[in-house]
């Protein structure tokens, strides 16, 4: 605008050339971004400065935008970048000194004036300007009224503002507004490889009140960028912008063409490091059959620029630190639209690492640090092995409470021997003291839950390996995220104190459910009476459950749960509080009721187990810091009392053999039988007592991506008046896991299992104790028992005809490699590898050889694939293939089980 007034004075003008600035931020960011990149590896070959920190490449790419507020001569925009004089302006000195003028001695604001709006209130307008009539005026504040104006209205291309003299100590403030035209509507015309969404959320035109042609170009940028990011690299957008009303109707027009790829990668002045090599380490790739998976084939001028740093850095990690990319051609076919890409190398010599010195680590011997650091002289120079050194140094000097410590590295090439002499120099600075621990995001759980599992402690020095010991402590309570549920956050206030901050992410830990279910076990087999009704409703359940690992955010533990059939019943509480009166004491309450079927038997008559039972559990935890081995070491005695009766006493079948074969198998059945299932229809009670010593160093309950468990555990039953139950038990149960790809894309789990019960003398052993292996809790790909001793007669039907009766003695191992399917881990596959054995009978005395089947140490084994569902209610499905399937044997078997593993 040309003032019309004597007087008027330019005080800051147009935005425009900030609006276009702030459009081209993302590419001038991208271009220091690589300039950086260039610099830092050449200050390693020319200039032996450092290698560039974070904090630099910070500063360089920051995002912030800088507003010129200083006061203009008589000066306004000509609508592009460019500022032009005021051809009407004879005086240019004494309007320099008049606006000199306003900053040595403030006038006071007369009244402000909004001039050019149309769409816009002035009330909005005047709501977002930082001056007030009365006030001083500070031309400081021309800065917020311009970025308030543009960014927050969205509607203006240019803003002027002007100042007119009244008297001796006033002025009225104009404020001179361009408006862009207000957006109607964005239509898409011709667009068959993007959609219209892939656009809308690159720019979403909904939340643009209104627009300015010259603004169109960067809009079709970004669209461009969509479709080379497909491959698209011809496509021709032209926007058109109709008048409506006076409001804007734009339309993009485009016309796509053949998609290019790129067909070949070439490589020129390798000479020590294969072409196969170099492409594959870059991010982009030729087209090949399976491009559609990948994206291989795709143009991406930025992947290719990243490329060539890439192989320079593979080059400068191997030897070569003079290495260049020092020119890429890319061309086209014109007829087939295939890109060829050829990369020119200079390799140049090839150095390796020569004097290697640590300067200012005092505390820590320079002969421990230079056997142990990963850079060692003789090696081949690797830019990676000397931030994996700083990192190394870094760690080493945090462990003594030096969180701050600076590692200066100078490197030194020597062209004339070929060696890189590198002096790394410590400032450890001073030791850091914990000033203050807050605990952030925990809604649920309380302070104190989360606090003692932390051992640090306010006035205490910090260190690394504490906030990462306590760090894997909490993750292990499986109150949080499992992938970035736990971070610390390191406030420094002062050189020798910090503040941290804990801060969770806490997910849900309760879970409730309900399932009716069809389909339970078989009609009895000597019920030939029952109707068709009573056939289904013996197939009808009911289940549900109820569940919380940290009840009100109390840490206790609480799971109720319930399944009831015609055939089966069970009901199992569990209330458990890991820290009892505040101090590590373990303690719990259990107590079950459960109504098995055993109907699984071929040689006997099905009948119900009834057993109800009630146990109460006390441990404590080891802190032996001295022996970090053993400590987290838990001991737990646990006391319990059973009660067991079934609903008949145990009877086996006559197999449909001659005579004398039929009787002998039946008697000698029985007297199996009498025992496994003592006292039959009338009830007994006995005590027991179960001792408990192992770790749990996994670092979480339920998705466990490294670490270990262990427990070995002796069980006695001592039988009482009316019970000859009475046995010994003991077991060994171990687990560790370990991230293969990622922290848990792709786990690995090994398991191991090791059994041994006993009898007391003329004692007997419940069925339900022995060794069952087979089935989804032992060995998959085989049926409950079918790896042990059995009973069988061989003469009156198949292999597969035969009843597990247990074993003394077992061993097996499960491995497997487990990945998310989802990425909340609700949803995990697995494949896996299962094998083992199970053997001795205590019983086998009383059954003839020809009737007695696997009662010898024999390896079996299988593989398989496993689904591990936790939503809407846990459920494991595995499918298991035998390695060493038996005649009359399925080679597979298929597995469903309710519930998950808490490994």
């Amino acid at each position: 605008m040309q003032s019309k007034k004597k007087g008027i004075y330019i005080i800051a003008l147009s935005c425009v050339c900030i609006m276009l600035n702030i459009y081209a931020q993302e590419d001038i960011q991208h271009n220091e971004l690589v300039c950086l990149v260039d610099q830092a590896i050449q200050q390693d070959v020319t200039q032996a400065h450092d290698i560039p920190s974070d904090q630099q490449i910070q500063a360089t790419t920051d995002d912030t935008v800088y507003f010129d507020t200083s006061l203009q001569d008589s000066s306004t925009t000509d609508g592009n970048d460019n500022l032009q004089e005021d051809p009407d302006d004879d005086d240019d000195l004494q309007e320099e000194d008049a606006v000199d003028e306003y900053a040595s001695s403030p006038r006071i604001i007369n009244q402000i004036i909004i001039e050019g709006n149309t769409h816009v209130p002035i009330e909005a307008i005047l709501d977002r300007i930082p001056f007030k009539p009365g006030e001083p005026f500070q031309a400081t504040k021309t800065r917020s009224l311009i970025r308030n104006l543009y960014f927050d209205l969205k509607r203006f291309k240019n803003i002027t503002i002007e100042a007119e003299n009244i008297g001796d100590d006033k002025l009225d403030l104009y404020i001179v507004v361009e408006e862009k035209m207000p957006l109607l509507s964005v239509t898409f015309k011709g667009n068959s490889q993007v959609t219209e969404k892939e656009i809308l959320e690159k720019i979403p035109f909904a939340d643009i009140p209104a627009i300015d042609p010259r603004e169109l170009d960067n809009y079709i940028k970004k669209i461009d960028r969509i479709y080379n990011d497909k491959g698209y690299l011809l496509t021709e957008i032209i926007p058109t912008v109709n008048e409506v009303d006076g409001k804007a109707h734009v339309i993009f027009t485009f016309t796509e063409h053949a998609k290019s790829v790129v067909k070949q990668i070439h490589f020129h002045g390798n000479n020590n490091v294969s072409s196969k090599i170099l492409r594959n380490n870059m991010f982009t790739r030729e087209d090949w059959v399976l491009s559609f998976m990948d994206k291989s084939g795709t143009y991406n001028a930025e992947w290719l620029e990243r490329d060539k740093h890439i192989i320079e850095q593979y080059y400068q990690n191997n030897g070569f630190i003079n290495a260049k990319v020092y020119k890429t051609d890319v061309t086209m076919d014109p007829g087939s639209k295939q890109i060829i890409i050829e990369l020119h190398i200079d390799e140049g010599d090839m150095y390796h690492f020569g004097n290697i010195e640590v300067s200012g680590a005092d505390m820590v011997s320079q002969e421990f640090l230079l056997s142990h650091m990963p850079v060692k002289q003789g090696d081949i120079y690797a830019r990676e092995a000397i931030v994996d050194t700083i990192k190394f140094l870094e760690y080493i000097f945090s462990d003594f409470g030096y969180l701050y410590t600076q590692i200066d590295p100078s490197i030194q090439p020597n062209d004339a021997t070929k060696e890189v002499d590198i002096h790394f120099k410590v400032d450890p600075g001073r030791r850091v003291f914990l000033n203050k621990l807050t605990i952030r995001g925990n809604q649920k759980t309380r302070d104190k839950i989360i606090r003692r599992n932390i051992p640090l402690e306010e006035g205490n020095i910090v260190t690394t390996k504490l906030m990462e010991f306590a760090k894997n402590k909490v993750e292990s309570l499986g109150y949080f995220d499992t992938r970035d549920g736990v971070n610390w956050k390191t406030t420094r206030i002062s050189d020798d104190e910090a503040d941290l901050d804990l801060i969770v992410k806490e997910v849900k830990t309760g879970n409730a459910h309900m399932k009716i279910g069809f389909g339970g076990p078989e009609m009895l087999r000597e019920d030939k009476t029952r109707n068709w009704v009573n056939q289904v409703m013996t197939g009808v359940s009911f289940e549900g459950s109820i569940s919380d690992t940290n009840i009100a955010g109390t840490g206790i533990q609480f799971n109720l749960t319930g399944k009831f059939s015609t055939q089966e019943q069970d009901l199992l509480l569990n209330l458990t509080q890991p820290w009892l009166f505040d101090k590590p004491i373990y303690g719990s309450l259990d107590a079950m009721h459960r109504r098995a079927s055993y109907d699984q038997l071929s040689y006997a008559f099905a009948m119900n187990e009834q057993r109800t039972s009630g146990s109460g559990t006390l441990g404590v935890v080891t802190t032996w810091r001295r022996m970090p081995i053993f400590n987290d070491t838990y001991f737990r005695y646990n006391i319990g009392i059973d009660r067991l009766v079934y609903d008949k006493n145990p009877q086996a079948i006559a197999p449909n053999v001659r005579e004398p074969e039929r009787s002998i198998a039946q008697a000698e059945y029985q007297t199996v039988l009498d025992k496994l299932f003592f006292p039959g229809s009338c009830p007994v009670h006995y005590g027991w007592m179960n001792i408990q010593v192992g770790q749990d160093k996994k670092n979480h309950p339920m998705h466990p991506s490294r670490g270990h468990t262990w427990m070995m555990r002796g069980i006695f039953a001592f039988p009482s008046f009316d019970s000859n139950i009475g046995y010994a038990k003991w077991d060994l149960d171990a687990n560790w896991f370990t991230p293969l790809i990622g922290e848990y894309d792709l786990v690995f789990r090994l398991h191991g299992y090791a059994g041994f019960i006993k009898p007391f003398h003329h004692h007997v052993i419940p069925y339900r104790e022995l060794f069952h292996i087979g089935g989804p809790a032992s060995i998959r790909g085989f049926l409950f028992g079918q790896i042990g001793p059995q009973f069988t007669v061989p003469s009156a039907n198949t292999n597969r005809n035969r009843d597990s009766i247990g074993a003394e003695k077992t061993v097996f191992i499960n491995a497997e490699l487990i990945f998310p399917i989802m990425p909340d881990m609700s949803f995990k596959g697995l494949v896996f590898y299962d094998g083992g054995a199970a053997w001795d009978n205590p019983y086998a005395r009383c059954l003839s050889p020809q009737f007695l089947r696997n009662n010898k140490f024999e390896y079996r084994h299988a593989v398989g694939l496993g689904l591990r569902l936790l939503n809407p209610m846990p459920m494991k499905i595995d499918w298991g293939f035998k390695l060493d399937p038996k005649k009359g044997e399925s080679g597979f078997e298929v597995h469903f089980a309710m519930g998950y593993d808490w490994q």
